[in-house]
């Protein structure tokens, strides 16, 4: 792609006077004589001195703040004609990544019930082949004890379990995640602060005072820095949809598009 942004007749040299290094020279050397007040005279001297030096520095600051000005007005251009440029292009990429998100966030959903389906299909495995096992071990005592027709009702009805576990195995899908050709998903874990007073008692070190003073507010970046960093939470419990439980305040799943 061709250059979008040119910047004409422009010199970015700056450099100092010619006689700029000896003055502050002579400014240097004159003030060193000042080496100890101890009367009048020499408060006098330092004044002097002082006044001297303040000077140079004003002087250099407020040349130093015109020639930065005409720098600052080209970089506010800059900004301005690039910011009007790419407007129409960021909110067009916000509005496919807004479609795109909500189809990732559906996609997410269904792959979670089918992840919930799958779980309880396993349990329903597990409590059958249990079953299925204690059917067994009954009858088999029924036998020894010369009860066999309760036995073979028994044996019957361990079959039945068996068919049973191995049915709702079959019918446990892997979940895949949701994938698009060339693209990763980023998807992160959010919060909401629910009860302040709860969330400040967890996380006293993720607020911060307002610039009044009389107001806390939550540092949002560190939470969420905190939140997805892997390990981060392993000491709290976990909700149906495995997000850690943090007092005062609910977390959930919040897709941030996708990259390639």
């Amino acid at each position: 792609m061709t250059d979008t942004l040119i910047l004409k007749d422009f010199t970015g040299d700056v450099l100092l006077a010619p006689d700029a290094e000896a003055i502050k020279t002579r400014a240097l050397a004159t003030a060193k004589t000042v080496t100890a007040v101890t009367d009048e005279t020499g408060l006098k001297l330092a004044t002097v001195e002082m006044k001297a030096l303040k000077s140079i520095v004003k002087t250099v600051e407020d040349q130093g703040m015109s020639l930065r000005r005409p720098v600052n007005e080209l970089a506010a251009k800059i900004k301005d004609l690039a910011d009007d440029y790419v407007l129409a292009l960021k909110k067009e990429h916000d509005r496919i990544q807004g479609l795109s998100n909500h189809f990732l966030e559906l996609q997410r959903r269904e792959a979670r019930e089918r992840e919930l389906e799958a779980q309880r299909e396993a349990e329903r495995a597990s409590r059958a082949a249990q079953e299925a096992q204690e059917a067994l071990q009954k009858a088999e005592a029924l036998r020894l004890a010369g009860n066999t027709k309760e036995a073979e009702k028994l044996e019957e009805k361990a079959l039945d379990l068996e068919l049973q576990a191995e049915t709702a195995s079959l019918q446990i899908t892997t979940v895949e995640p949701v994938k698009v050709a060339g693209l990763t998903v980023r998807e992160k874990i959010n919060f909401k602060v629910m009860d302040p007073l709860k969330f400040l008692g967890a996380f006293p070190r993720m607020w911060k005072a307002s610039e009044n003073k009389e107001e806390l507010k939550v540092r949002r970046a560190d939470v969420l820095d905190f939140i997805n960093t892997e390990g981060a939470c392993n000491a709290f419990e976990r909700d149906a949809d495995g997000l850690p439980i943090i007092a005062g305040c609910r977390l959930f799943y919040s897709v941030k598009g996708y990259t390639r």
